[in-house]
């Protein structure tokens, strides 16, 4: 097959286009060569020279690039399978490879006190950045409290990626206890803390914020111990987790479908185990076919939702804990800790969900010039009044706040206070999820494939018909030119010539629902069932063709990327 391509799109996202532009894609090696204006001479010129594809009305924008994303208990081979399907081409992770890759990888690396002398050698090697919790994330989380020494050797060129989380020793454990806590544990553990029960302890009563001392928490302790705060054992009882993916699920004796009382009789009543099967009802309007008339708005519950309940957790108070547990101070002192210093770093904040934080990072933008943030879907689609009851599939870290935040959200993405958006992918087995159990479930939500599509949607549903596709050309800015130019991909992240020839063909304007596929299986995503707008039909990386909706074909085209290649 001739390694000279040309696409032709009337709506092609090229870079310092403020509109979509009608013309050819010429390709060669996995290189784009050229960009032409469409005609007919040149049309029938490069038919004899090329393999050429005519996509028609269809949009061929940027590969996108995801800055956030971890592999968790999917692995490499799954996650990049399905960033392929919605037109990622490149993931920035931590987490290490272990099996076929689907789309480009550009690794970057966890920073902790005792590895900053390997950052010289990381600066040379193949690195595209550095990775810094400053509180731990869970029980073996290495974090980094010497965040100035960190700054200065990676310099303006280096980037640093921050998690914007910063709190006491004793304000973690008062409000996250079970974060310190291995997932298998968790069940063995009473879930009703009080947090007035914590005592004083020395250190913490004697220090300052600004003196916080390391955490030293190992695996093989207990926060139930005195030395974690004294939590008082209440409760030894294992909660029973809801499976809604038995391959012979129990059917439910009552196959009525009732009225909201006796949905919620039967979830009440029934054995915690059980799966409720409700039959859905058979109109267009297939999500929302339950209505409910919890929560303030009177939202429905889908019926495909209702098995991630558990008993007795039918109430909206478990979310409210979990917001809790994640003050808004605690963003905003994480930008204020790392900015005050006033070294200029390139540093870009990861996952910020709060608009004070970003707000707080617009006050330091004339001091930094290297210095970016980043938001995610999950912040970004949702707000607290989507979260079902008892539904931890949508509990991540920092927590999805309110609507007041999301509306505030938007406005700073569209006014560029947001740089770019990225998947912030976590995906977490069901047990693990604890359903029902906000305070013992694992933070995490699996959102890799619907970037594109999720950021589009609401998008799409903002802003007026005759401007869309300058918001189209604006939102890959956010998803694949930014993310590229914070990485240092000079290679990557927009369409002109001399890039690798990385493309996402799609359907702005075609709607489909999210369903798990051989592609796309996360059932635990809370996206499954919602109704998208933009159908990805390929993706190519570096001029081959990786992904086609059409015959369903994925090809493991990914490399791991190498930082002076790139």
């Amino acid at each position: 097959m001739s390694s000279r391509l040309a696409l032709i799109s009337k709506n092609i996202i090229c870079e310092g286009s403020r509109q979509p532009y009608h013309g050819f894609i010429l390709v060669e090696d996995g290189t784009i060569s050229q960009i032409l204006p469409y005609n007919k001479d040149t049309y029938d010129t490069l038919m004899e020279e090329y393999l050429v594809e005519d996509l028609g009305d269809l949009f061929i924008s940027p590969g996108l690039i995801d800055l956030n994303a971890s592999f968790g208990c999917e692995g490499v081979s799954v996650t990049t399978k399905a960033g392929l399907s919605g037109g990622v081409t490149c993931i920035s992770t931590t987490d290490k490879l272990d099996g076929e890759i689907y789309t480009d990888i550009a690794p970057l690396v966890q920073i902790s006190d005792d590895k900053i002398e390997e950052i010289p050698s990381l600066i040379n090697g193949n690195a595209f950045g550095l990775k810094a919790f400053l509180v731990p994330q869970g029980p073996e989380t290495q974090i980094l409290t010497k965040i100035e020494e960190v700054l200065r050797a990676a310099g303006e060129n280096f980037p640093i990626f921050i998690h914007p989380e910063f709190t006491s020793h004793k304000e973690l454990l008062e409000n996250t206890p079970f974060r310190m806590v291995e997932p298998e544990e968790r069940g063995r553990m009473p879930s009703e803390f009080k947090i007035e029960e914590f005592p004083e302890s020395e250190e913490s009563s004697s220090s300052s914020d600004e003196e916080i001392q390391p955490f030293d928490y190992t695996p093989d302790e207990s926060p139930t111990t005195k030395d974690a705060g004294g939590i008082r054992r209440t409760s030894f009882k294992i909660p029973v987790v809801i499976s809604p993916f038995e391959l012979s699920p129990r059917k439910s004796p009552d196959k009525k479908r009732g009225s909201l009382p006796n949905v919620l009789s039967i979830i009440q009543n029934r054995h915690p185990a059980e799966e409720i099967k409700i039959t859905p009802n058979k109109t267009k309007e297939k999500r929302h076919s339950i209505l409910c008339t919890l929560g303030t708005k009177n939202k429905p519950i889908p019926p495909q939702d209702l098995p991630f309940m558990k008993r007795g957790s039918i109430s909206s108070e478990s979310y409210k804990y979990h917001i809790k547990t994640f003050p808004e101070n605690w963003e905003t002192d994480a930008v204020e800790k790392v900015l005050s210093l006033n070294i200029k770093a390139k540093i870009h904040f990861s996952n910020v969900c709060s608009n004070k934080a970003i707000e707080l990072i617009r006050t330091y933008r004339d001091s930094y010039p290297h210095l970016t943030c980043e938001s995610s879907l999950p912040y970004l689609y949702f707000s607290n009044e989507d979260v079902k009851p008892g539904d931890t599939r949508y509990k991540l870290n920092p927590p999805i706040r309110d609507s007041k935040n999301f509306k505030l959200l938007w406005d700073s993405l569209k006014l560029r206070y947001i740089d770019s958006i990225s998947s912030y992918h976590q995906p977490v087995s069901p047990p693990q999820k604890f359903l029902g159990d906000f305070r013992r479930a694992v933070n995490g939500v699996s959102s890799m494939g619907y970037l594109l599509q999720g950021i589009w949607t609401k998008l799409k549903a903002d802003v007026r018909e005759d401007n869309e596709k300058s918001f189209l050309v604006l939102m890959s800015q956010w998803v694949s030119q930014v993310p590229a130019e914070i990485l240092g991909l000079k290679n990557k992240g927009s369409i002109s010539a001399g890039k690798d020839a990385d493309f996402v063909v799609w359907d702005p304007y075609q709607k489909f629902e999210v369903k798990s596929t051989e592609n796309i299986p996360s059932e635990m995503s809370p996206l499954i069932g919602e109704e998208l707008y933009g159908k990805v039909m390929r993706t190519y990386i570096r001029g081959k063709l990786a992904f086609n909706e059409n015959t369903r074909m994925v090809c493991a085209v990914g490399e791991v990327l190498r930082r002076n290649d790139k």
